[in-house]
């Protein structure tokens, strides 16, 4: 079913997502597998609500309703051939309601038939691998690496923008990572995510000892932990050869400048706003003599990107953790305002500003306590810093600005 994206809130410029059948290419470390092997899609819910979409006072038919894009897919390849008998024909209908959208897809068999009919969009394709035998055993039902190298080609030729996604970006599977990073930017793609492997404990309980064997027993026990220094070595080399290259990049943890999602933006006319665009501002706009940031100054960055009205706003906190509704009061329907408010006011959301390197509570400090400036709202005043502030440099002395 079509649904906002609000775990990607801030992170994703695609505000809905929809998503197929699970994912016949079984790679072995799918999230979306793991999480759900049982995946399907409701076609004649589906249908129904696209077919009424207009005439709808939900979130999501809200947004249809002003233009905004969907994301296909998230969760699973909707072309891998447990998908294609009922992604196609929803292509073909959001292309005949003149509904944007974007594709996740390593292609398959019916992609020349896709291509005859959409227009140009943002096509996101991963590679995570150069050697097609190791290939086989992790991405079992996938295409081959050389297959998405000439879909690239033939993406490109046809207008549409491609970002290449490395992710997983496994060290241990790759021969000669700067080679493929050059092969995708001959091929014509823009730019390319890269990211680190990254278990939960549910996940693992969920892998069978094969998938475990595919991905390499040594790897699964290291994704279960983020921000390793080894890791952090290896992202940092990977996003050096790409950029090398001269392909865009993106890496979240690593989110300083980056205008990988402006390809969004050239593409579809509306989109939501991304941490990145704060981040902007602020290097951009931000001095050493007036350091400050208020949410007032967020909101004048972010809302002219969120559509007005009231809505069902919960799940943007509940998909991190329901627990926050309760300590934090969420409100059952609120303004994406209200929302702002409280990922402003909520460190323990990965959505805080205050979670980026550059950001620090502006307050006062003394050898026993710390006290948070706060505006008439009493939400925090932060202050920037594009040198950024140390890991436990949560509040920042600023009392010479107030």
């Amino acid at each position: 079913m079509i649904r906002p994206f609000c775990g990607e809130f801030l992170v994703s410029p695609l505000p809905l997502e929809l998503s197929f059948n699970a994912c016949s290419y079984s790679c072995a470390f799918c999230f979306s597998l793991l999480n759900a092997p049982n995946r399907t899609i409701d076609m004649p819910r589906l249908t129904r609500f696209l077919a009424s979409y207009r005439n709808r006072d939900t979130l999501e038919a809200a947004l249809l309703q002003q233009g905004y894009p969907i994301l296909i897919s998230n969760l699973v390849d909707p072309l891998a051939q447990s998908n294609d008998q009922q992604s196609i024909p929803i292509l073909k209908m959001l292309v005949d309601l003149d509904i944007p959208f974007s594709l996740q897809s390593r292609g398959g068999k019916r992609v020349d038939e896709v291509l005859d009919f959409i227009p140009p969009v943002v096509w996101y394709l991963s590679i995570n691998q150069d050697d097609d035998a190791l290939r086989k055993k992790i991405e079992p039902g996938a295409t081959t690496i050389e297959s998405r190298l000439a879909l690239i080609e033939k993406l490109t030729k046809r207008g549409h923008t491609v970002l290449i996604g490395f992710n997983p970006f496994v060290k241990e599977w790759w021969r000669d990572f700067p080679a493929m990073a050059r092969r995708v930017k001959d091929a014509g793609a823009w730019g390319c995510w890269l990211q680190s492997l990254h278990f939960n404990q549910k996940q693992l309980r969920n892998m069978t000892d094969k998938q475990k064997i595919a991905i390499g027993n040594p790897i699964v026990t290291r994704a279960l932990k983020r921000g390793r220094p080894e890791e952090v070595a290896w992202r940092a080399e990977g996003l050096a050869a790409v950029e090398e290259a001269g392909l865009v990049s993106y890496c979240t943890g690593n989110e300083g400048r980056s205008h990988l999602f402006d390809a969004y933006r050239k593409v579809y006319k509306k989109t939501f706003p991304i941490m990145q665009d704060w981040i902007h501002y602020c290097f951009d706009r931000v001095t050493p003599d007036k350091p400050i940031v208020s949410f007032d100054e967020f909101c004048h960055v972010m809302l002219p990107l969120l559509p007005t009205g009231e809505f069902y706003i919960r799940d943007y906190i509940g998909a991190n953790n329901r627990e926050l509704w309760e300590t934090f009061d969420v409100p059952t329907r609120g303004t994406f305002k209200q929302l702002l408010a409280l990922i402003w006011d909520m460190p323990e959301m990965g959505h805080c500003p205050i979670g980026e390197p550059w950001f620090g509570y502006a307050g006062h400090k003394n050898s026993t306590q710390s006290e948070i400036f706060v505006d008439s709202q009493k939400l925090p005043f932060m202050i920037f810093s594009p040198s950024g502030f140390g890991d436990d440099e949560i509040t920042v002395e600023a009392s010479a600005y107030f």
